[in-house]
């Protein structure tokens, strides 16, 4: 059976259920897909090992790495532009540091800027020397010592640069959405106008094409066929989600709020 789960990413008491289902998979009783890493990344590993101290097992990404970051890039830029959102602009900036630390899709997109632009030295110089194995302390470090980057209002037009980049990674036959003008106004907007467009668009509709696909061809082996699967998603996603999901595996079950589990 496949348990479609819905998260409230700023409800604590969803990190200890993943936590409760996350240390199952890795004893292999059941099959765990997180959002936001791909499958068998680097990030999902370092998540696991310094999250709850285990890697292995059952546990998978279920995201396109490209997708997802074109997805944030266009959220962060959003809340960087909104004076009633300057935290979740902090976290979403601080967030971008990690990336460029984490993936590789981001950190090239990142170096075909133009690398003199004040916020971007500034940035380089600060991430300088972390890599995976010491990326914890440079959150920290940035959180206690260098707090005012995540402020720079050049963050804006990082974004804008960060997008053209990446987007330029996405085959022609699947950019679809992305190449719709609202993106653009979007982009060029002060006021954010085509946000919803690309809040249900992209955001949910087109990530939502690249999520259902990488988890149906994960679940392809007997193996994980006969065991409880457990997909842990973002709660606005999951009205999206449901027909396609079962049309690849018929019948799932569908938890809207993840406390309702068990």
């Amino acid at each position: 059976m496949i348990h479609l789960v819905g998260l409230n990413h700023k409800d604590p008491r969803h990190d200890a259920i993943i936590k409760k289902y996350v240390l199952k998979a890795t004893k292999n009783e059941l099959v765990v897909f997180l959002e936001g890493f791909p499958s068998d990344n680097k990030r999902l590993k370092h998540y696991l090992q310094q999250s709850f101290g285990v890697s292995g097992g059952l546990v998978f990404g279920c995201e396109s790495e490209i997708a997802n970051a074109i997805c944030g890039i266009l959220l962060h830029l959003g809340y960087c532009r909104d004076p009633n959102l300057k935290e979740d602009a902090r976290i979403g900036n601080l967030q971008t540091c990690y990336d460029l630390v984490m993936l590789d899709e981001v950190r090239s997109a990142w170096n075909k800027i133009p690398q003199d632009i004040p916020l971007v030295a500034s940035v380089n110089k600060i991430i300088q020397g972390y890599n995976i194995t010491n990326v914890k302390q440079m959150v920290n470090d940035i959180n206690t010592k260098h707090k005012s980057i995540l402020d720079d209002p050049g963050w804006i037009d990082i974004y804008k640069f960060l997008y053209d980049n990446l987007i330029k990674e996405v085959p022609p036959a699947l950019q679809g959405p992305l190449n719709d003008p609202r993106v653009r106004e979007y982009l060029n907007s002060r006021q954010n106008v085509g946000e919803n467009y690309v809040v249900y668009e992209i955001n949910l509709k087109w990530r939502n094409d690249f999520i259902v696909k990488n988890i149906s061809d994960t679940i392809t082996s007997e193996e994980l066929n006969k065991k409880e699967i457990f997909i842990f998603i973002g709660s606005a996603h999951i009205n999206g989600m449901i027909i396609p999901l079962r049309k690849y595996f018929g019948k799932i079950n569908v938890v809207e709020d993840a406390n309702k589990l068990p």
